[in-house]
């Protein structure tokens, strides 16, 4: 299999596209944490200006709150990372594309040079053998 082969370009392209894909998932699933994240520090802050539990709960909710803040600090940070691994898996995944485009027109061209190769070599013999023989 030589390295401008369409067949191996072919596998290479769906390789990077479905770890761009992969990617692109787990992106979307620390996105998700970090707006559940949101959802319930908010519902702690809503607890805490409760007339009624916001006084009793307050030493709980500034745990949980910090708990809260420092999981959001891990997560965003994840996201970060994630993110930029997508944008490199999309990188590669748009190389990939360009280097099967480029294999197929050399494979194309390589056809019809043989193509044009066999029909030179009919047209020789054929002429070869409407001459007289010497």
């Amino acid at each position: 299999m030589s390295p401008a082969d369409p067949r191996r370009a072919r596998r290479i392209l769906a390789l990077q596209t479905q770890l761009h894909r992969s990617g692109e998932w787990k992106l979307g699933a620390l996105q998700s944490e970090l707006a559940e994240n949101g959802r319930t520090r908010d519902a702690v802050m809503a607890t805490l200006a409760d007339d009624a539990l916001g006084p009793v709960l307050v030493e709980v909710a500034a745990r949980r709150l910090k708990r809260l803040a420092q999981a959001r600090d891990t997560l965003a940070a994840a996201e970060a990372a994630q993110s930029a691994r997508v944008q490199d898996e999309a990188r590669r995944m748009k190389q990939a594309e360009r280097r099967l485009d480029a294999v197929q027109r050399q494979a194309a061209r390589e056809a019809e040079k043989a193509d044009l190769d066999a029909l030179l070599d009919r047209i020789a013999s054929a002429r070869d053998a409407s001459l007289p023989p010497a």
